[in-house]
């Protein structure tokens, strides 16, 4: 509810896509979203042409990494590979 919302002046669908992450991370996972799929996503939501949950849900669960921290903490090794998606996606939602 947040993008459609319009809970800010600007920077909703940056704020939705950084709570989702957020979402992920505290529950021991990361998305590895490809920038234009999720922008897409994003805009489509914002857009109010995408509202399910539950298909919302299965085009994010692709993109979901395990970070393998458990519960309680513990060691992760980092992908060498680490694409910065948040970086991306910031510059193409704009300022």
């Amino acid at each position: 509810s947040i993008v459609p919302g319009h809970a800010l002046i600007d920077g909703n669908k940056r704020l939705g896509w950084v709570s989702v992450r957020l979402f992920y991370r505290l529950n021991d996972r990361d998305l590895r979203a490809p920038a234009d799929g999720a922008f897409d996503l994003v805009a489509s939501i914002a857009a109010g042409s995408r509202r399910d949950v539950q298909e919302i849900a299965a085009l994010l669960r692709p993109w979901v990494v395990d970070r393998g921290l458990g519960r309680w903490g513990g060691h992760v090794q980092v992908d060498a590979d680490f694409d910065h998606t948040d970086e991306t996606l910031i510059d193409e939602f704009g300022s």
